[in-house]
């Protein structure tokens, strides 16, 4: 069995190998496809050649195609990693959070899931969030925060109760609109607000 047929699996039981890492393989990957193309388009090193004289050779520009469709697939993997290790160390920041900074949060997130658009708007127009300990000043970018499920405020603005479908819209409309929501932002299992909107609305 070739090495290529053993990587999938290597790969598999190293989940958490480093980005730096997995770029460095899939360097090393494509710098060996590269070559293998070379190779079979070699007149030396090609099989097709040597068994049938008449064979037509490999057309180069489908192997570059190919090449570069494995380079465009990889990076995407790597982005869609990295999205996710950006995703659940915000989540851990949620639930490991500590005094005023456990409140503020709790409360965004709370205001939102509970569709109070006013209260959230007061927040976004004077920066402090009554707590428990008291009013607390907060400068947090809220397109950056998760709660332990890994969600936005937009995710959870959107699974808030169709029966209170005007106070849904106002809310998603307020997140989009005064703070700037990506709708493609995904949670960590991967859902772009903008499907769970679709979905939401029955778009």
């Amino acid at each position: 069995m070739s090495e290529r047929e053993h990587a999938p699996a290597a790969s598999a039981n190293a989940p958490d190998r480093s980005l730096l890492a997995m770029i460095d393989e899939a360097q090393h990957r494509l710098q060996h496809l590269e070559i293998s193309c070379r190779q079979i388009l070699s007149p030396a090193g090609s099989i097709s050649a040597q068994q049938d004289p008449n064979a037509s050779p490999p057309d180069p520009k489908v192997l570059q195609l190919q090449v570069a469709q494995l380079q465009t697939q990889l990076l995407a993997a790597l982005d869609r990693r990295e999205e996710e290790d950006v995703a659940f160390r915000q989540a851990a920041q949620y639930t490991t959070a500590k005094g005023s900074a456990n409140g503020v949060l709790h409360a965004l997130f709370d205001q939102a899931s509970s569709g109070k658009v006013a209260v959230l708007t007061t927040y976004l127009d004077t920066g402090s969030i009554p707590t428990r300990d008291g009013l607390r000043h907060w400068k947090l970018d809220l397109r950056t925060i998760r709660n332990e499920a890994g969600a936005t405020l937009l995710h959870v603005a959107v699974g808030v109760s169709t029966a209170r479908e005007k106070v849904k819209v106002k809310l998603v409309h307020l997140l989009m609109d005064r703070v700037d929501f990506d709708p493609n932002v995904r949670d960590v299992v991967g859902a772009a607000a903008a499907s769970c909107i679709a979905i939401g609305f029955n778009w």
